[in-house]
This record gives structure tokens, C-alpha cells and sequence, in this order.
């Protein structure tokens, strides 16, 4: 997808699904072989900061990684800006931080996002 100015929207993996697993369903499964916690902490969903060597994965943490990332192109910057790595998955985990939207920042865009962040993780 191209805008006026050039720019190329693309989307990809955040690198933590390896494998999908099929599960018979003929959607691919959901089960995602994945054995260690990989990623960058202010994208990481709370079961992949939570997760164990044995856990196994499934696709809503690309899913939360993908809302964050909408956040900052909305927003213009950075999440947690200025937090460091502890702090994060300890807030995050605890469910107490999570995105906040700028007063300026489109309605629409703030209640799909909080919608979605409350939805996946509740």
C-alpha cells in the first residue's frame, strides 16, 4: 500500500512465531511452537513476560505487539517512554499499564485500541 508521499505500509512478524502448529481446524491451528520468552519488553503481551521455557505461545502476542505498535504510529512516539525494562513488565503483568492515548489523538482510534487491549487481556 503506497500513500501520496511514498511511504510503503508492510506487516510482519514480531519474530516470536516460529511453527504454527495445525490442529486440524483447517485454520492453521494457533498453537505456536515457541520455548523461550523473545521479544522487545515494551511490546511483549503479559503471557510472554509471564511465560516459562515450557510455555507455548499463540498468535495474540503478536496480536498485542501489533496493537502497541499501532499506538505509537498514532501517537508519534515511543510507548513507555523513559520507563525502564523492570518497571514495564511488572506494570504490564499486573495489568496496571497499559497505552493511554493523547487528548489530541482521534476518538475512534482510542476506543478501538483500549477496547482491544482490555478484550485481550482482561
Amino acid at each position: 500500500m503506497r500513500d501520496p508521499r511514498g511511504f510503503s505500509a508492510k506487516l510482519s512478524d514480531f519474530g516470536l512465531v516460529k511453527m504454527v502448529v495445525e490442529d486440524g481446524t483447517g485454520g492453521g491451528g494457533g498453537v505456536i511452537g515457541r520455548d523461550a520468552r523473545t521479544g522487545t519488553v515494551t511490546h511483549m503481551a503479559p503471557e510472554l513476560i509471564r511465560a516459562t521455557e515450557a510455555s507455548k505461545m499463540d498468535a495474540s502476542v503478536d496480536i498485542y505487539a501489533f496493537g502497541v505498535l499501532m499506538w505509537e504510529l498514532i501517537s508519534t512516539g515511543p510507548v513507555y517512554l523513559g520507563m525502564h525494562s523492570e518497571e514495564i513488565r511488572r506494570g504490564v503483568v499486573d495489568g496496571v499499564l497499559r497505552p493511554e492515548f493523547p487528548q489530541w489523538s482521534d476518538e475512534k482510534y482510542r476506543c478501538v485500541l483500549d477496547d482491544w487491549f482490555i478484550s485481550l487481556h482482561a
